[in-house]
């Protein structure tokens, strides 16, 4: 029986705001969709269908659709994730490992989750922050938020595509041996992006040292 994972995501490959780290995002799902039952947990948006399975990968939209019509950032999306959680999760389902993507905020789920969780940090808030909240806000959360939800998140598991987000996260109190940093050149490369991050899943913290016989007997299908 294949382990179910649960990635939760800030884009969607088939709204019409996606990016193109969506679409690499979904050609990854789609090949570990070989190995692992996949569900993903994504922003609503206009005619969209709330349960929707892509290529062995399901779906689950979250979020009012109209809070996704100016923009790829759905707040309501963060709240919805939380209230999925109390319904649907805890107490009733028990997925094998959640991924949460921080891009470029979390959804916390690792603070309140049942589950092991594992953080996908493609980037941080940082100034971000102006570019999505009043002035006010921007500041509050630029000097004040982010290191606090960052500190309290400090002893998860992190998979990066940075050495510089890396260091932020280490001054933050995370554990440098924790946060495994996927060479940011395999974007372009789904297929051996896929490959990296099943082998951290699978507890192989080099992947360029492990044996090539090995890698090749068990990954056989990846050319």
């Amino acid at each position: 029986m294949k382990k179910h994972l649960l990635f939760i995501r800030s884009g969607d490959v088939q709204s019409p705001f996606s990016r193109e780290e969506d679409r690499v995002a979904h050609t990854v799902l789609k090949r570990l969709a070989q190995e692992y039952k996949i569900t993903v947990l994504s922003p609503s948006f206009a005619k969209c269908r709330a349960v929707e399975e892509m290529q062995s990968v399901t779906y689950i939209r979250l979020g009012k659709k109209r809070a996704n019509s100016k923009s790829t950032f759905n707040l309501g999306m963060y709240l919805a994730v939380f209230r999925y959680y109390q319904k649907h999760i805890r107490n009733r389902y028990k997925y094998h490992m959640v991924i949460e993507e921080v891009n470029p905020f979390p959804f916390l789920f690792s603070l309140y989750g049942n589950t092991k969780s594992i953080l996908l940090v493609e980037k941080l808030g940082g100034r971000e922050w102006f570019n999505v909240f009043p002035w006010y806000l921007s500041w509050a959360g630029y000097l004040f938020l982010e290191p606090f939800y960052l500190f309290l998140m400090r002893g998860r598991e992190v998979i990066t595509f940075s050495d510089q987000i890396k260091k932020r996260l280490l001054k933050f109190g995370f554990q440098g041996d924790r946060v495994h940093v996927v060479p940011s050149i395999l974007l372009k490369n789904p297929k051996q992006l896929y490959f990296h991050l099943l082998c951290i899943l699978e507890n192989i913290p080099q992947v360029e040292t492990a044996p090539r016989p090995l890698k090749l007997r068990r990954f056989s299908y990846i050319k």
